[in-house]
C-alpha cells in the first residue's frame, strides 16, 4: 500500500482520499494521486465517496495523462450511480465528450 510507507497507522478511507485529494488539489504528482485513487477504489468499492473517486481518477487520466480511453470504465461505472446525483450527469457529460472525440 502506497500510505504505509508515509506513516505506522493502518490507512482509513478518509485518510487515503483526503492525500489523494490534496495532491490533486496542488496539482501536483499526478502518478501519485492516480495510485491513491486507484487504491482507494480497491479496497473500500462501497465507499459513499466512490462516484467522486471515480470522476476525479477519470478527471486525472483525461485531463493530464491524456489517456480517456482509460477513464471510459471509471466513467461508466459513475454513470451508473444515481440519476439525481451530479456525479452522474457529470460522469455522461465526460463519456459524452470521449465518444465524440473518437469521431474526429
Amino acid at each position: 500500500m502506497l500510505l504505509n510507507s508515509l506513516t505506522d497507522k493502518v490507512p482509513t478511507p478518509e485518510d487515503v482520499l483526503m492525500m489523494a485529494d490534496g495532491f490533486d488539489l496542488i496539482k501536483k504528482y499526478p502518478e501519485h494521486t492516480v495510485a491513491l485513487y486507484r487504491q482507494f477504489l480497491k479496497n473500500w468499492p462501497n465507499h459513499p465517496r466512490r462516484p467522486g473517486a471515480l470522476i476525479k481518477i477519470s478527471n486525472l487520466l483525461v485531463d493530464h495523462f491524456k489517456q480517456p480511453e482509460e477513464a471510459v470504465a471509471f466513467l461508466e461505472e459513475a454513470a451508473r450511480g444515481d440519476p439525481r446525483s451530479e456525479l452522474v450527469v457529470e460522469a455522461k457529460s465526460m463519456l459524452e465528450k470521449i465518444s465524440l472525440s473518437r469521431m474526429d
